[in-house]
């Protein structure tokens, strides 16, 4: 029996929007493989003209698809296409998009009756007991018509699920379908290895990055996550030692075969939290110094024992990874209503002041939209952050996920949440799927307000997001931090004040980012078709696209308005003001001349000499700026697979990452720390 499995991604210019390994697929694969033995052959697909040349050369028995926010409608597209060929093929789709409401999960099986079977989050041992069924009589129907645990499919008005009650992660079987819990009866290692099984060696391409799971589940209760619900809470380890394995074979297979990855990735929603994770990180590191890979280190870090998260990531050569610490409000109500609890904020600035001391870089995520919070409470959030001395502030969009507590009828009427659509970045695409050309784009549900929030304060929150990522997580601020530092004056000010701008240049820009902003919402799907607006831009991701256009396209209305900001927060500081113009004309200097664009030369290296005896106190007499290695090699890259201006504004800083997009002091007169550019992945 031929089992396709496909776990697509979007693409455009030939580039994988989702760049990671296809693990969900690469576990199923494995575990049923080694369950149902010979007489099955298994393959997984993760391009639509892989899977389509492989079913248009060779019809499956079954495929099974998995389902994201970022790729639901592209497997509902294959799974339409292959029944109108095929009524003998079994159609089974799964994975964690998919509402705790059992109507809602219905209605997805009304709209698209191509699927046969919706299984809900881990689905080794639903797919397990389907194909066992399905091989003993190959009856497409019969399977529609049996229920297994944490499945569910329709037949007519018929229902059948192996669910025990609606509206709750108990509903689609906890002790039934996760391996590890005590009713499925065997532990998490039962799933051989996909890498240590030959299964993902096919995805070892250049620029694709390894994606691994040390351990399954989350203790945390958080209402907008999918893994917040009881199914997830237990967390279950694969044996360490499998895992430092499977660590040493991509290191050694991308050494062998020279392919071109420099990053890893890391699954688990709180790595580095647990003892065991110190292990794990010693084989990182012990591959760092053998290959040189991994380079980069992606994760998010746990939400608590940040002393243990430090230690254990300190192991990892200096810049190799970013830590994330996701508090996503400091308000006490809205974290009171999101079900989550964040360490002191005195114990968090002490936490960053010893990171930045052993040389780590900190990014904190903030979601906009979330119950309770207002548009103060949202501002001092980040101001707070940026005083604390975090590098990076992901200042997220609240996405209503199906599967979390957040998109629940109840959880939605009782702080009065209000969504729109909005298209994914670079979710979109035309595919051939079996000789038929089709139109697919992908939808997410972005929180645009609430009883505490109006449209009105989004947009103002939004402007603010497009300053902290113009200014703060570029780092090109990081001079004029240390400058402020030196003054006694908090770090928030400057961009309290940046906001606050009068400049008529900088404010037309921001305008034009708020059009861009509203014009990426709508109602409803029929709306976007509707539009007239130009495709490309609206599929654009709208902070980085502005990003871009502020470095690349308006520099000097950037520095103007910085310079007037500069000097509103200094004024009075000193008696001197002719002196601190002079500072202050320096420190703009410094930050004109640090902006990494890919229309410049790439090699060539900036000296600014300094006169004024505070720059000469914090950076030397001369500074030398220039590109890391890593800058140079991402930017040579990039720059030739977005070849066009327009592709470099659209697409290029959102695959650099802001953390390059400021060059590096590569000498001074004295010894300072501004980071390191230590996160340039390509997804």
């Amino acid at each position: 029996m031929l089992v396709f499995f496909g776990q697509l991604t979007h693409r455009a210019n030939d580039i994988n929007q989702n760049r990671r390994f296809p693990l969900a697929c690469g576990f199923l694969a494995s575990y049923l493989a080694s369950m149902l033995g010979d007489n099955f052959e298994f393959d997984i697909f993760k391009t639509p003209r892989d899977l389509d040349d492989a079913i248009s050369a060779r019809k499956p028995d079954v495929l099974m698809l998995s389902n994201y926010m970022w790729n639901e409608n592209l497997a509902c597209a294959f799974a339409e296409r292959v029944r109108k060929a095929y009524d003998d093929v079994l159609i089974i789709i799964g994975g964690p998009n998919f509402s705790l409401n059992e109507e809602k999960n219905i209605r997805i099986l009304e709209d698209n009756p191509a699927i046969d079977k919706i299984v809900f989050h881990e689905g080794e041992i639903p797919g397990l007991l389907i194909l066992e069924e399905f091989a003993k009589h190959k009856n497409v129907n019969r399977i529609r018509r049996t229920s297994f645990p944490g499945a569910l499919s329709i037949d007519g008005d018929e229902v059948f699920t192996g669910s025990r009650s609606t509206n709750s992660a108990k509903s689609i079987g906890v002790e039934e379908t996760r391996l590890g819990m005590k009713g499925a009866g065997e532990d998490l290692d039962a799933i051989p290895s996909p890498y240590l099984s030959g299964y993902f060696d096919k995805f070892f391409k250049d620029g694709e990055v390894p994606l691994i799971e040390t351990n399954r589940g989350c203790p945390f209760k958080c209402t907008f996550c999918q893994q917040g619900t009881d199914y997830f809470n237990k967390v279950r380890n694969f044996n360490i030692d499998r895992v430092c394995s499977e660590i040493e074979y991509i290191a050694k297979k991308i050494h062998d075969t020279g392919t071109k990855i420099d990053t890893l990735c890391i699954a688990d929603p709180n790595f580095a939290m647990f003892k065991r994770d110190g292990i794990i990180l010693d084989v990182v590191k012990k591959m760092q110094d053998l290959y040189g890979y991994p380079k980069n280190v992606i994760c998010s870090t746990g939400k608590n024992k940040p002393k243990l998260i430090i230690e254990n990531t300190s192991k990892l050569t200096l810049g190799s990874i970013l830590l994330r610490s996701a508090v996503q409000s400091l308000d006490e109500k809205t974290l009171e209503a999101i079900d989550r609890s964040n360490i002191k904020l005195d114990a968090y600035e002490d936490i960053q002041k010893e990171m930045t001391q052993k040389g780590l870089e900190s990014n904190a995520d903030l979601m906009l939209g979330l119950p309770c919070e207002t548009r103060s409470a949202h501002f001092g959030g980040i101001y707070t952050l940026i005083d604390t001395g975090v590098k990076e502030i992901a200042c997220l969009q609240t996405i209503a996920l199906k599967g979390t507590v957040l998109e629940e009828n109840s959880y939605v009427k009782k702080y009065g949440i209000k969504t729109k659509k909005r298209v994914i970045p670079a979710c979109y695409g035309n595919y051939r799927i079996l000789g038929e050309d089709v139109d697919v784009v992908e939808f997410d549900e972005i929180i645009i307000g609430n009883d505490d929030l109006s449209f009105d304060d989004y947009l103002s929150c939004r402007r603010l997001h497009l300053i902290v990522m113009v200014f703060h997580n570029t780092r090109l601020m990081q001079p004029i931090y240390l400058y402020l530092d030196r003054l006694g004056i908090n770090r928030s000010e400057i961009i309290r004040n940046l906001y606050l701008t009068e400049n008529k240049g900088f404010n037309k820009y921001v305008r034009n980012f708020i059009k861009d902003t509203k014009d990426e919402l709508f109602e409803n799907f029929t709306e976007f078709q509707n539009s007239s607006k130009n495709f490309s831009e609206i599929t654009s991701n709208k902070i980085f696209r502005n990003l871009s256009i502020a470095l690349y396209l308006k520099k000097k209305i950037i520095s103007d308005a910085l310079q007037e900001a500069l000097l509103k927060t200094v004024t009075g500081t000193i008696d001197d003001n002719c002196q601190r113009q002079t500072e202050m004309s320096e420190l703009i200097d410094i930050f004109n001349k640090s902006i990494v664009s890919p229309f410049d030369n790439f090699t060539k290296e900036t000296t600014i000499k300094v006169d004024s005896e505070l720059i000469k106190d914090i950076f030397g007499d001369t500074i030398v700026l220039g590109l890391s290695e890593k800058q140079s090699i991402m930017l040579a890259t990039l720059s030739k697979i977005f070849s066009t201006r327009e592709a470099k504004i659209n697409r290029m800083a959102y695959h650099l990452k802001p953390a390059n997009l400021s060059k590096q002091i590569l000498s001074s007169g004295v010894t300072t720390t501004l980071g390191d550019a230590s996160e340039y992945v390509v997804e």
